[in-house]
C-alpha cells in the first residue's frame, strides 16, 4: 500500500467519523418530524410509510437502471 493510499484511507475515516453540518442539521430537522409521526393515528402513519417506501424504491430503481454492469476504476477521494 502506498503513502497516497494510506492518506486516502485516513481522509475517508475522518470524513466518516465526523458528522457533516448537513448531517447534523438533518438530524435536528428530523426530530420534529418523528414527533409528528408518532402523534398521527396508526392508519395515517402506515399510509405515509407505504408512500415513502414506494417513492424510495422507485428512486432506487431509476438509479440502478442508469448504472452499467461493468467494472470501473476507483474514484479519487475528494476532501
Amino acid at each position: 500500500m502506498t503513502d497516497d493510499d494510506l492518506e486516502t484511507i485516513r481522509t475517508a475515516i475522518g470524513l466518516l467519523e465526523n458528522a457533516s453540518l448537513a448531517a447534523r442539521l438533518t438530524s435536528i430537522v428530523g426530530k420534529p418530524i418523528e414527533l409528528i409521526g408518532s402523534a398521527l393515528p396508526e392508519g395515517a402513519s402506515n399510509v405515509i410509510a407505504a408512500a415513502t417506501t414506494k417513492g424510495l424504491n422507485a428512486a432506487l430503481k431509476v438509479a440502478l437502471s442508469t448504472m452499467e454492469n461493468r467494472p470501473e476504476a476507483a474514484s479519487a477521494c475528494v476532501a
